[in-house]
């Protein structure tokens, strides 16, 4: 990510599925350009949902680049120019990620909410990577 000195978009692609009592994801992270840097799957826990699958793979994946940021800085930083998207093909997770990044403070009444968990700690590790522009789709 550092040699890269144009415009880069840093694509962050994840799935999951509910299988029987299990939910497990993946996840990969490439470039723009078709460079993949890095891979995972995994198993998630909790209630067995589909969304909560899909949420257990942004996380997963939003925890890597934030434990990479973490562990190299101050050697390692996004390009200023560099956009970070986070791809899912759950609609209700994007919306809820999207919605839940509009605001600082959690409402009361959206802990209550399935999930609320993963995508609080979704939302919190998205707000504390380095990268200026930042999206959810």
């Amino acid at each position: 990510l550092q040699q890269h000195n144009e415009t880069i978009e840093v694509l962050a692609v994840s799935d999951g599925s509910k299988r029987d009592n299990n939910t497990t994801y993946g996840w990969v992270l490439g470039t723009d350009n078709g460079t993949i840097l890095a891979t995972h799957a995994g198993l998630g826990c909790g209630a067995a949902t589909s969304h909560r699958a899909e949420a257990w793979g942004m996380l997963s994946v939003a925890l890597f680049l934030h434990h990479i940021c973490l562990y190299t800085q101050p050697t390692m930083s996004f390009p200023s120019s560099a956009s970070l998207i986070f791809f899912s093909d759950n609609n209700s997770l994007v919306s809820r990620v999207n919605q839940r990044l509009s605001y600082d403070i959690p409402y009361p009444n959206s802990t209550l909410a399935p999930d609320w968990d993963l995508i609080e700690q979704i939302t919190q590790t998205i707000v504390t990577l380095p990268v200026n522009d930042k999206k959810i789709q």
